[in-house]
């Protein structure tokens, strides 16, 4: 454009060009008469290639450290255009927490719904023939157990056992051992065992080394030799006497003593190899269990006597049926399960948008 102080002609002429192309387009002003234009093709043409311009939104970024890391902005943000908090939530720079709230939120839905149905509407099929069979259930209550065994029928009770064995009266001269030391020993595990017990099993074992091939727990796929303490059973010696259940005597027997040997306390084998120890396996006094019995004309048949430990399905089932459940083990459980799977979640979230990024 001329400047107004000129005496030359007031045309005016604004020319744009195709770099791509090369072809012109000119604009002729002159105040008091009509704007016209002239466009000229390039001569001679161009050679275009299959390529193609292309639009897209233009996106702002902040360069941390060149050539290469640079952060992400939302354009309506940097050109300051207003929004609603709402649509805010699905930005880019907040879509994670967005969807991370949403997330827990399901799974806290989730956890009710489930903690719902096992409450009120979920009944374990063992649980349910439980409830519908004449079978009596007693839970720590010395007059509800008076009372049913005054009526015959079957029996569930639980309540404490309570034994009569006491180590100190206890001999092991019988016992087998291979060694020179069989007093130190006696007396060593005999230190470990204060008290009464319903049922001591002793255990003489040889040690021995073996080597076995792990895995490695800070290598995945890796192996690598350890080496570890092996016991090798030489001979047993089992005590066992009566015991009483809520002031009655009952006969004791290595069977009835079997049914639960694998719920038992044992002692810390301490030893090197090549040694010989001796263990011991126990049911100390005042242990609870559940005492599965039958009453017969009055009397309690102590050839049908059956003992569960509170460790074992038996205990869920008969606390079901009888109702003594606490509805916090169930929603605790339903809420855990929630919170592993939303961890979950979130870990393969983010993983995933963080791929999502290049």
């Amino acid at each position: 454009d001329k400047a107004s102080w000129t005496n030359e002609s007031d045309l005016q002429t604004r020319i744009a060009v195709n770099g791509q192309t090369g072809k012109a387009a000119a604009l002729f002003l002159e105040a008091g008469k009509k704007d016209y234009t002239r466009t000229l093709d390039a001569y001679p043409p161009p050679q275009m290639s299959d390529e193609c311009t292309m639009y897209s939104t233009p996106v702002p970024v902040e360069y941390k450290k060149s050539p290469f890391l640079f952060k992400m902005f939302n354009i309506d943000e940097v050109l300051g255009k207003p929004r609603s908090k709402f649509r805010r939530l699905f930005d880019k720079k907040n879509s994670i927490k967005f969807r991370t709230f949403i997330a827990l939120c399901v799974h806290i839905i989730l956890a009710i719904a489930l903690s719902t149905y096992l409450i009120f509407f979920h009944v374990d099929s063992s649980v349910k023939e439980l409830m519908d069979s004449d079978i009596r259930i007693v839970i720590d209550s010395q007059e509800e157990f008076d009372q049913a065994i005054k009526t015959d029928g079957r029996i569930y009770a639980l309540g404490e056992i309570r034994g009569t064995i006491s180590v100190s009266d206890i001999s092991l001269d019988d016992l087998e051992y291979r060694g020179n030391d069989k007093a130190e020993k006696v007396q060593k595990i005999k230190s470990h065992l204060d008290g009464d017990y319903v049922y001591i099993d002793f255990v003489s074992e040889r040690l021995s080394e073996e080597t076995v091939k792990e895995q490695d727990p800070f290598d995945a796929g890796e192996y690598v030799w350890v080496t570890r303490i092996v016991a090798e059973p030489y001979a047993y010696l089992d005590f066992y006497d009566t015991f009483s259940f809520y002031g009655h005597e009952f006969p004791n027997t290595e069977s009835l003593m079997h049914s639960v040997y694998d719920h038992m306390e044992s002692t810390f084998i301490d030893g090197k190899a090549k040694e010989h120890v001796i263990s011991a396996v126990y049911l100390p006094d005042r242990q609870a269990m559940w005492l599965d019995f039958t009453v017969s004309k009055g009397q309690i048949d102590l050839s049908k006597v059956t003992i569960h430990s509170t460790n074992s399905s038996f205990d869920y089932t008969a606390r079901e049926a009888s109702g003594d459940t606490s509805p916090l083990y169930i929603i605790g459980g339903s809420f855990l399960i929630a919170a592993i799977s939303f961890a979950v979640t979130v870990a393969i979230q983010r993983k995933v948008s963080r791929f999502s990024r290049y």
